[in-house]
């Protein structure tokens, strides 16, 4: 919505909607083009220790982020593409713990949609 100073606002739906819209374009480009060949077993070996260093980093974000704070805003700026999830938890009042750890650890499992299943060829 453009304001009448000519700046450019948008409303907590339309946040919503632009960041759903970027998450599922990453998870179909990502999904389709990257890891289309890969068996589920592997994306999940691959989505675990993206959660492991999610959990880690975010941690470690969050306890240094007045000493830090361009790693702060590099993270933060590296895991927009799954902020959908925090503020869908936002919307349902969630503990911001627990929202963290939703974010952190389900988005990378998605993909797991995207991976073929192991054949057995014996």
């Amino acid at each position: 919505m453009t304001l009448p100073d000519g700046s450019i606002s948008s409303d907590n739906t339309r946040w919503m909607l632009m960041s759903a819209g970027l998450f599922l374009a990453v998870v179909c480009i990502g999904g389709f083009f990257l890891f289309r060949k890969m068996t589920r077993k592997e994306i999940f070996f691959s989505s675990s220790a993206l959660v492991a260093l999610n959990i880690v980093l975010g941690i470690f974000t969050y306890l240094t982020q007045r000493i830090f704070t361009s790693f702060a805003m590099l993270w933060s700026a590296l895991s927009e593409w799954a902020s959908v999830f925090s503020q869908i938890a936002f919307q349902f009042g969630l503990n911001e713990w627990l929202s963290a750890a939703i974010v952190w650890i389900l988005p990378p499992y998605i993909f797991l949609l995207f991976g073929k299943k192991e054949v057995h060829t014996d």
